[in-house]
């Protein structure tokens, strides 16, 4: 609230300066006539004589003067912060929650701003819903986790996120990932290359295909490495391919393969053997690759012959 402006500050500088000279004079002549009219005067005439003066410059003085001052009105600071907003808002910014929180419960919570969204983390707060937050947090942690993942494996480039955040409309290339990321997880590639301005029908349905699939992510990650892939997007591409080719049954077949194979790394990381051994019996077995070794070194391990492999090993250092 605007503090009143008192009667000093009504006044221009003129009126000041008149004020000053007319009380100088009055009060000049009032002590002239005192001191040298006054001595052949007597009682009754003093009095007379000093009513009279005051009388006149009573008269002259600006009526603001003699006017008693008013108190200025008194504002209570106090409880000015009252409503529901002010206290939502207090609880939010005396919370542990930033910005970026507040911006991404706006777009979860299907808010129109960060601002609402404030608002009603600071509500929650008051009502003592902490983990209400804390779980909506962590659920969109989750999903933004899942949506740039599967735009990471993707074949688009930043250049691309960037080219769309102008598009969409979006405040970031990192919104428009995190979309280009959802789009795809839904198997709608289309769209995105629709609005890149890019012709790939062939490679929309194979994706489209691995979208509406049992398949997940991880396991188009762990096929890219079975298969010897560049990325798990050329996976979700071949899986895909597989399931529009009627020959779906080869994906489950590569997954059951891919599991038995980690079973068998991690089976020879975890015994006695190492890889100059492994690199000794992939000669004496005529194996190809110190890789499939290993693999055949855990399978032996699994299969209880471990003593084989110890023999096997003895007679190809004996050579």
């Amino acid at each position: 609230m605007e503090k009143p402006t008192n009667y000093f500050e009504i006044q221009n500088a003129n009126t000041k300066k008149q004020i000053f000279i007319l009380t100088f004079l009055y009060c000049g002549l009032f002590y002239w006539k005192l001191i040298v009219v006054g001595l052949n005067m007597n009682k009754k005439e003093k009095v007379t004589l000093g009513i009279a003066v005051s009388a006149a410059l009573a008269a002259n003085v600006n009526p603001l003067l003699l006017n008693p001052l008013e108190a200025e009105p008194r504002v209570n600071y106090k409880n000015q912060a009252t409503n529901p907003e002010d206290r939502q808002f207090r609880a939010y910014s005396n919370s542990k929650y930033s910005y970026y929180d507040a911006e991404n419960l706006a777009k979860l919570w299907g808010l129109a701003s960060p601002w609402d969204a404030k608002l009603k983390m600071g509500r929650l707060l008051l009502k003592g819903n902490k983990s209400q937050i804390d779980s909506a947090l962590q659920a969109n942690r989750k999903s933004e986790e899942k949506h740039i993942n599967a735009y990471s494996s993707s074949r688009y480039s930043y250049g691309d996120a960037e080219n769309l955040a102008k598009l969409w409309g979006l405040s970031s290339p990192w919104d428009a990932k995190l979309k280009m990321g959802r789009l795809i997880l839904q198997g709608k590639t289309a769209q995105i290359n629709r609005a890149l301005g890019k012709d790939s029908k062939k490679e929309d349905r194979e994706i489209g295909a691995f979208g509406n699939s049992k398949y997940t992510y991880e396991d188009a990650k762990q096929l890219s490495y079975f298969w010897g892939l560049s990325s798990p997007w050329d996976a979700k591409l071949k899986i895909g391919k597989l399931i529009l080719s009627g020959n779906g049954s080869q994906v489950k077949t590569a997954l059951e393969a891919k599991k038995r194979e980690t079973r068998q790394i991690n089976t020879f990381w975890n015994s006695k053997y190492s890889y100059y051994d492994a690199e000794t019996l992939a000669k004496f077995w005529g194996v190809r690759t110190t890789w499939d070794t290993k693999l055949k070194i855990g399978q032996k391990i699994l299969n209880g012959k471990d003593a084989e492999v110890k023999k096997d090993l003895k007679d190809a250092r004996s050579q």
